[in-house]
């Protein structure tokens, strides 16, 4: 009787290599479907001055599932989201038409998600960017065109207290800081209100509104024995030496700033705004001066350097601004919020 014959060593190993790949080939690779990425922007990034009925699309390095509002969305600065029609499913570029075209000189923000995909099913990076609409016309040169009075601020102030309030005083800010400090805690109670010993200590959290400007009569004093806190304040003002000269800082495109230039001539800066005023297609500058009662044009060159333009005086506590076309002529106007008139004003760009 033969012994039966033994398979070879080599031919074995053979064997269970062969399996071995078979079995790596059957599953999709790891680096067989990377993300899709973007090759192509139109409108490009940070353009100044597309043009309003320009529909935007983006073009990948791979073919793409369609595209719908959840994953491709447009937002104008002043319009809010935009509706319109989606196309390029089953491409390389997903595109979107507005179902208006942009307001003249509105930033609009589009926003691709995570739930775009390629054709093959693999998730894009979620990515954001910007550009502005043109403007049609506009001089640059504006003048008043109209008041709304009547306005006042309110606000709200919240801020967490503890019961009896620390002995130690709380550490004053720097003259420049800007950050309002916490509202004081309540009040103890005068040595007659303490009939009893004084609890455990306690917190809790208390919220007021207030209005700006303040009343001109004095508040109520508390009684001795009141233990309700008075309202917290508004937030202080920045001192003058924090609010003489607005900086722009470029970055570098690392999220890195470093100053470019100083605008002197301001006081008491307190808002801007960009905008192309002049329709040159380069962004410009307007600054509410809260201490000379104006409003500054700054007008750019073209090579991010700004010079003044123009000052609009008459304003009364300019605190805050705000661009738009409000008269629907192509340029881009201005409304000015005066807190010392509590009033706005509208400030017309000339033709």
């Amino acid at each position: 009787m033969r012994n039966p014959r033994r398979l070879h060593p080599l031919v074995l190993f053979a064997a269970i290599a062969l399996c071995a790949c078979s079995g790596a080939s059957s599953g999709p690779s790891p680096s067989s479907n990377p993300a899709p990425a973007i090759v192509a922007l139109l409108p490009d990034a940070n353009e100044t001055s597309v043009f309003l009925t320009d529909p935007v699309s983006v073009t990948f390095d791979a073919l793409m599932a369609p595209a719908d509002a959840g994953t491709f969305a447009v937002y104008g600065g002043f319009t809010g989201r935009l509706s319109g029609t989606y196309a390029g499913g089953g491409t390389a570029t997903l595109a979107f038409t507005p179902a208006a075209g942009f307001k003249a000189g509105e930033e609009i923000e589009v926003i691709l998600t995570d739930g775009l995909s390629s054709s093959a099913g693999t998730p894009a990076a979620p990515f954001v960017y910007r550009f502005r609409a043109e403007v049609l016309s506009g001089s640059g040169s504006f003048i008043g065109a109209a008041d709304a009075a009547g306005q006042t601020a309110t606000g709200t102030a919240t801020a967490t207290w503890t019961w009896p309030p620390p002995t130690s005083a709380p550490t004053p800010l720097p003259s420049s800081s800007t950050t309002a400090p916490a509202p004081s805690p309540p009040p103890r109670p005068s040595p007659a209100c303490w009939a009893h010993p004084p609890s455990p200590p306690a917190t809790g959290t208390a919220t007021a509104t207030w209005t700006w400007p303040p009343p001109t009569s004095a508040p109520t004093p508390l009684p001795s024995c009141a233990t309700t806190a008075p309202a917290p304040s508004p937030p202080p003002r920045p001192s003058p030496a924090c609010r003489a000269h607005p900086h722009s800082p470029p970055n570098n495109g690392a999220g890195s700033f470093a100053p470019a230039q100083t605008i002197p001539g301001l006081q008491g800066a307190t808002a801007l705004v960009a905008g192309d005023w002049d329709g040159d297609s380069h962004l410009d500058i307007a600054a509410a001066n809260f201490g000379a009662n104006s409003v500054a044009i700054l007008r750019n060159n073209g090579a991010g350097s700004f010079a003044a333009a123009q000052t609009l005086s008459g304003q009364q506590g300019a605190r805050g601004l705000a661009a738009g076309d409000w008269d629907g002529d192509g340029s881009l106007d201005l409304t000015t919020a005066n807190s010392g008139s509590n009033s706005l004003r509208v400030l017309r760009n000339q033709p």
